[in-house]
């Protein structure tokens, strides 16, 4: 009896160690077995990694900055821009934009389009009859449709540019399109500063007409009551030196963008809160 427990245990002992033999070879040695027998699809398959892997080895060799979570980074970037781009489109889905047309053909039409819309006109011959152009500020679009020669443009625009001050007498309206066209040149206008039989305003109501606008946005400009007030002027400016009228005509250009820009924003502003309420959403 004792024997025969004796054989049961040992045969036991000696099944356990065959069970570890095999669970070891195979643990340490099957790998090495099946990766000759691996299909060539696999192969195929693990072709790239092993390359990009390489790669990224050499990479890192030649650098020690590499960032192995850049693609992810890049990856949450561009989803970032995608999703802010698809709200901004919506949010300026629903704006409605509004058209209005500009007819002119007197100076005061083409200054309003040229200097304050800034808008260019189609062809660009300043001879041509018909002239047209657009022009976009916020959400309303403007569009000029109505003459001189190129050659007397140039003339015209080179002595403005060799000029410090400009004369502007005063005509119909004591204010002419030549106090603008000084201005976008950086040449002084000396206004006339009159009024006259046209209709520039009403001095019995406000004491600053004629160029209420003007005066109220602080135009850097000589103003005369009579022209025999000109001689002395005309002294003065041979005492200025040379940066001092450079100073002076940065100063005037400066003002006059920004003289501009507010008008622009103006007009546009009482244009949409006239007319254009209605057609808000």
């Amino acid at each position: 009896m004792r024997l025969t427990r004796k054989r049961l245990c040992s045969f036991l002992i000696a099944l356990y160690c065959l069970f570890s033999l095999y669970a070891a070879y195979h643990v340490f040695f099957g790998r090495r077995r099946r990766a000759p027998a691996a299909s060539s699809r696999g192969l195929r398959k693990w072709v790239a990694p092993a390359r990009e892997r390489r790669g990224r080895e050499q990479s890192t060799l030649g650098s020690e900055e590499w960032n192995p979570w850049e693609g992810d980074e890049k990856n949450e970037q561009q989803h970032r821009f995608k999703t802010s781009l698809q709200i901004l489109n919506k949010s300026t889905k629903g704006k409605t934009d509004f058209h209005v047309q500009i007819w002119g053909k007197a100076a005061i039409g083409l200054y309003l389009w040229e200097h304050i819309f800034e808008g260019l006109l189609d062809p660009t011959d300043v001879t041509a009859q018909w002239r047209e152009g657009n022009s976009v500020v916020g959400r309303t679009h403007y569009r000029w449709q109505p003459q001189e020669t190129n050659e007397s443009l140039k003339n015209y625009q080179d002595a403005l540019l060799q000029s410090d001050l400009t004369l502007c007498p005063v005509g119909v309206n004591t204010e002419c399109y030549r106090i603008y066209e000084a201005c976008s040149y950086g040449s002084v206008p000396v206004v006339e500063d009159i009024m006259t039989a046209g209709s520039c305003g009403n001095t019995s109501i406000n004491h600053n007409a004629p160029l209420q606008l003007l005066k109220s946005m602080d135009a850097p400009f000589i103003f005369i009551k009579n022209w025999n007030e000109l001689p002395a002027i005309l002294e003065k400016e041979k005492t200025l030196i040379l940066q001092e009228k450079i100073q002076r005509r940065k100063m005037l250009l400066h003002w006059y963008q920004h003289f501009k820009t507010e008008l622009k924003m103006r007009f546009t502003n009482i244009l949409e809160s006239s007319f254009l309420m209605n057609n808000k959403g």
